[in-house]
């Protein structure tokens, strides 16, 4: 897995009150998955994030004990993350021959807890399936304004 750095300011912004005036940084772990169709076609990045025991304390604060109650609180927090995200595309970028690549809205979220961290995956589409030898494909997961 790769280590990197991602502001939190969409996956925090509503677990935040109006008051708070600063906003917690979140350390992940990531690994990505190309998926394809059966045309040989790239149509999503399946990406899994691992978040910080930090992170995933101040996330879950409150949180019920009951392990159904606690599933339920997670899927919740899935979706909500999902929603603030999509306004930053993920923190994914995509390009094929040097042309970014626009993205459909994740789905397929899920959140668990991984020992003392909370682990989020989700499938990111792409607006449009794209045909292997349209030029070098890369992609990256980070916070832009981070860097």
């Amino acid at each position: 897995m790769l280590k990197c750095i991602v502001l939190a300011a969409a996956l925090s912004a509503p677990l935040l009150s109006a008051q708070a005036q600063a906003h917690p940084h979140a350390f992940i772990d990531f690994k990505v998955e190309l998926v394809f169709d059966p045309a040989g076609r790239l149509t999503a990045l399946r990406e899994t994030w691992l978040f910080d025991e930090a992170y995933t304390a101040f996330s879950t604060e409150g949180f019920p004990n009951d392990t159904r109650k606690y599933q339920s609180k997670l899927d919740a927090l899935s979706a909500e993350n999902l929603a603030n995200l999509r306004d930053y595309d993920y923190f994914t970028r995509v390009e094929a021959g040097g042309r970014k690549l626009a993205f459909g809205k994740a789905t397929e979220a899920k959140t668990r807890q991984v020992d003392k961290r909370l682990e989020m995956s989700f499938l990111v589409p792409l607006a449009q399936p794209l045909a292997m030898g349209a030029g070098a494909v890369t992609y990256a997961v980070y916070d832009p304004p981070y860097y």
